[in-house]
């Protein structure tokens, strides 16, 4: 018996190789994704913020979703600081006490 698998491609360029759910392209994981995904950029294109709900951390499939959804999360600022460590970064890279 053949069953359809999810049309997901990942980073590495291979396809997922989960089932996909009934009626759709996509296995559960990441049909999900893909729906946190588009209800962050809706409410980013109507300035209103998106609440995260982050699964408890009980394996690594929570741990993998949860982190996916904080890197997918609108940020305050898109700009990025010249120095990211700030002042404590001065002395970090010279080897000097800041």
């Amino acid at each position: 018996m053949s069953f359809p698998t999810c049309d997901h491609l990942k980073e590495n360029g291979v396809y997922c190789s989960s089932v996909a759910l009934h009626n759709q392209r996509y296995c559960y994981f990441h049909l999900n994704a893909r729906a946190r995904r588009v209800q962050a950029a809706r409410a980013r294109l109507r300035g209103q913020s998106c609440r995260l709900q982050l699964p408890i951390l009980d394996d690594m499939h929570a741990v993998r979703a949860s982190l996916m959804q904080v890197l997918d999360a609108p940020h305050p600022s898109p700009t990025v600081s010249p120095n990211p460590l700030g002042s404590a970064g001065v002395g970090a890279s010279t080897g000097k006490v800041a």
